[in-house]
């Protein structure tokens, strides 16, 4: 898996981010002159009631019955509200809703590139972490071989108890570490399944290779982030 495919796993499966889109667009269609009361409003209401009544009645002349007696009601009104001026109150609304939009925008420019910054660093640290396995690796496969050669020496009768017993110790703590370093890994895989909002258990590979940028301009950056950061 390379990383721009991370990404877009990512940027599509996470809800944060959904979320903050919902909430952005909501402020944008918000941010009217009629929600901010400049517009006219029409309320229009309707009613239809409809009743079905039987009657009895007895009287000295006798008795009188209806049956499945109809009657139908319907009502309508509109009402048109325009407030002219309420002082300041509609402008001071209006500059709510422009900041809310703003703020929507800023909100979800922040979920994506937090979103960005924790699949990159996670991305980079699985290379890291099978790196360091290797390496491990490495070490249990010296260390095996040094206690092989410790119980040879011992065998031909120019070796010591201890040196042996010293390779066996260095084996077992080098096992140990590799074993740990697994754990690690798996840990790190598992987390980032888990930012691409994704079953923890998903298997996958990534890019040995860390490319590094050695332009970089500590000047420069400081300017980027003062003017980009959404949050400064």
């Amino acid at each position: 898996m390379s990383l721009s495919e991370a990404l877009t796993i990512a940027l599509e499966n996470n809800w944060g981010i959904t979320l903050a889109e919902n909430e952005s667009r909501i402020a944008e269609l918000n941010n009217t002159f009629g929600r901010a009361g400049f517009l006219p409003s029409v309320d229009v209401t309707a009613a239809r009631s409809r009743n079905v009544n039987n009657t009895y009645q007895q009287t000295i002349a006798g008795t009188r019955e209806g049956n499945n007696a109809i009657s139908n009601s319907i009502n309508a009104g509109i009402a048109l509200t325009w407030t002219i001026f309420d002082g300041i109150n509609m402008f001071i609304q209006k500059k709510k809703l422009e900041e809310l939009e703003s703020m929507g925008i800023t909100e979800l420019r922040s979920v994506i590139e937090n979103t960005v910054a924790q699949v990159v660093v996670a991305y980079y640290d699985i290379a890291v972490q099978e790196r360091l396995t290797d390496v491990y690796f490495e070490a249990v496969q010296l260390s095996s071989e040094r206690k092989r050669f410790a119980r040879a020496m011992i065998d031909i009768g120019s070796g010591s108890e201890l040196s042996y017993l010293q390779s066996a110790v260095d084996l077992n703590t080098d096992s140990a570490t590799y074993m740990q370093q697994l754990v690690f890994l798996a840990n790190s895989k598992a987390e980032f399944n888990r930012l691409l909002c994704r079953d923890l258990l998903t298997t996958f590979e990534v890019t040995s290779e860390i490319p590094l940028n050695y332009d970089l301009l500590y000047e420069q950056l400081w300017n980027l982030i003062q003017e980009q950061n959404p949050i400064s």
